[in-house]
């Protein structure tokens, strides 16, 4: 006769109970986690300037169409602001000073280009905006 076998029941590990994580603050605004401890502080003093002004996405925009650069300083990113109008001044000064020197065909081109440029800074300068707006909700 074959020999009956034990039955043998395997023990189930303990589950450990853990507590429940709380979302953070931080966390329940939809903002990324930042890991450095230096790099949080610098974003939170950021967050707290930018959360000081009051601008509109739409004027932000219209301002960056016609000047380059001063829509993003009205949204509050000056040194980028900054950049992007001494760009506008070392390309369009010397341009419009050698207007009489170019074809017609070149300068129209240049124009249309500035035009696409502006376009792509208001458009860029509305979305920055928009997405500061949500930050501080």
């Amino acid at each position: 006769m074959a020999k009956k076998r034990k039955k043998t029941t395997k023990k189930k590990p303990k589950r450990r109970v853990t507590r429940k994580k709380t979302p953070s603050r931080r966390a329940t605004k939809r903002t990324k986690r930042v890991k450095s401890a230096v790099a949080e502080a610098y974003f939170d003093r950021e967050f707290r300037k930018l959360k000081r002004l009051k601008h509109k996405p739409w004027i932000g925009a219209v301002l960056n169409f016609f000047v380059w650069g001063t829509g993003f300083m009205y949204i509050g990113r000056f040194i980028y602001g900054l950049m992007w109008l001494l760009a506008a001044a070392l390309l369009l000064v010397p341009t419009l000073r050698m207007q009489r020197f170019l074809p017609n065909e070149i300068y129209l081109y240049m124009m249309a280009g500035y035009f696409v440029i502006s376009v792509l800074l208001a458009v860029e300068a509305y979305f920055d905006a928009k997405e500061i707006l949500h930050w501080r909700d």
